[in-house]
């Protein structure tokens, strides 16, 4: 598994946290422990998509930095599987 796979799958699992948790929340509003978990899988997905972005760009088009050029298409695709482009 290349480092940009292990970012990606970093940034799907707390992904994935977040949704089982805000599902969870929705009918447990005020269990403590769920918002702990909730709010440290915030972090952690944060974290894991601020480095997935930083050595091997946005995983979204709204997270594109451009400014003198469209640089989306530049590098690999976030679906794209065996890409290890590092920016």
């Amino acid at each position: 598994m290349t480092d940009r796979d292990k970012a990606l799958m970093r940034v799907q699992t707390y992904g994935f946290a977040l949704t089982e948790a805000t599902l969870f929340l929705d009918t447990h509003t005020t269990e403590k422990q769920a918002l702990d978990y909730y709010h440290n899988a915030v972090k952690e997905y944060d974290a894991a998509v601020t480095n997935f972005i930083t050595n091997f760009g946005p995983l979204q088009v709204t997270q594109v930095q451009s400014h003198d050029e469209w640089t989306w298409a530049a590098g690999c695709m976030p679906w794209e599987e065996n890409c290890n482009v590092e920016l």
